[in-house]
């Protein structure tokens, strides 16, 4: 469509009637679909099981209960793992170092083991540092869903919360794939 198709379209095209709608409400042109979309989504849109989530807005989860949320790095956090929680949602997901909720024995790398793994709980979070190679951890946040110290058989001797968070971590990735290279299309 050409843009000057689209702006003829724009101008004749119309929701709702100028002269009565409310001079603040910015959606008031669609104002009426909108509601209509919100209305209908939640019977069309029923996720499964896992849900994966990069830029998580919580108003989302919204009659969501009872999913595991899938988060890269830069969302993991011990305050929306709470929140997640009290909406009746649990979290899985990688866990920087420098967060100030990671108690330091957690951290210490030193003398660990490889393929060792370390468990710290709480009430409502299990804090994981798995060291596949010698001096080197890869930390994951937990809650909820895992509340044992449930390790693999297999040679890599994986904490199965681990091995929870690879099998929904596509998702994230594919996510960041998607928006990507929307975001470069749309420039």
């Amino acid at each position: 469509m050409s843009l000057q198709t689209f702006r003829m379209i724009s101008r004749v095209l119309r929701f709702d009637n100028r002269d009565t709608r409310a001079r603040s409400d910015k959606l008031a042109p669609i104002r009426y679909v909108w509601e209509r979309w919100m209305q209908l989504l939640p019977l069309m849109f029923n996720p499964g099981p896992e849900v994966t989530v990069d830029e998580l807005v919580l108003n989302m989860t919204a009659g969501l209960q009872g999913h595991n949320i899938t988060c890269d790095t830069f969302f993991t956090s011990y305050d929306l793992g709470q929140e997640l929680l009290m909406r009746k949602l649990s979290m899985v997901g990688t866990v920087k170092k420098n967060k100030p909720e990671l108690p330091a024995e957690i951290l210490q790398v030193k003398d660990r083991a490889p393929l060792s793994s370390k468990f710290a709980f709480t009430d409502t979070t299990t804090v994981v540092p798995y060291c596949p190679k010698r001096k080197w951890n890869v930390i994951l946040h937990m809650l909820t869903l895992h509340k044992d110290a449930a390790v693999s058989s297999g040679s890599d001797k994986k904490p199965t919360i681990i091995l929870n968070y690879n099998k929904n971590k596509g998702g994230v990735d594919n996510l960041d794939k998607l928006t990507s290279h929307h975001l470069l299309a749309s420039e």
